[in-house]
């Protein structure tokens, strides 16, 4: 048997090395690199839903401030407007107020029944009302000024004899929210 030259052996050498390089690199390296191909994805993938889930963050808390502004605005709108207890003592109130003003209250009467639009209630009263021409005035100039959810819709203003003054008819709509609509805010 011939033993194999130097040359020959290098080459041997080259070749179980290069074998074993391929092995290496089946074995090992190749089935690594496929894994941190799909960590690599993976990971990315994460990134981008971990950026989703701070801008979804971000957008909530916009949200809720947005939300705290609205009920707060919502909030002084309905301060504007009658509670259904002051809406029933408006009655009273106006008498209170003719009384106070040297007028006579003649009379109070609703037209039409009470109308709704979701929590928002309507009320339509026609007062009629005696006495001097100032005391009038000052009356009507009270009402809006004193209730902004009271609105003036007609007023007519008749003589009358000078013993009893004039007359006034006062075409008045009140507003007010429900209650119900009132706490749900709270």
């Amino acid at each position: 048997m011939r033993y194999p030259t130097s040359r020959e052996r290098k080459l041997i050498a080259a070749i179980v090395l290069a074998i074993e390089l391929l092995a290496v690199y089946l074995l090992i390296i190749r089935p690594r690199r496929a894994e941190l191909e799909r960590i690599k994805a993976e990971l990315a993938a994460q990134r981008s839903m971990l950026q989703l889930k701070r801008s979804q963050a971000e957008l909530l808390k916009e949200l809720e401030a947005k939300r705290e502004k609205i009920l707060s605005e919502l909030s002084e709108l309905r301060k504007a407007f009658l509670s259904a207890d002051e809406a029933e003592g408006f009655i009273k109130r106006i008498a209170d107020m003719a009384e106070s003003s040297s007028l006579q209250l003649i009379e109070i009467q609703p037209e039409g029944p009470i109308s709704s639009e979701g929590d928002l209630k309507t009320r339509r009263l026609r007062v009629a009302l005696q006495g001097r021409y100032p005391d009038l005035l000052e009356l009507i100039s009270s009402f809006e000024s004193r209730w902004k959810s009271v609105r003036l819709e007609g007023i007519s203003i008749t003589g009358g004899s000078k013993a009893q003054g004039l007359r006034a008819e006062i075409d008045v709509v009140l507003y007010w929210i429900s209650e119900d609509e009132r706490n749900a805010d709270r």
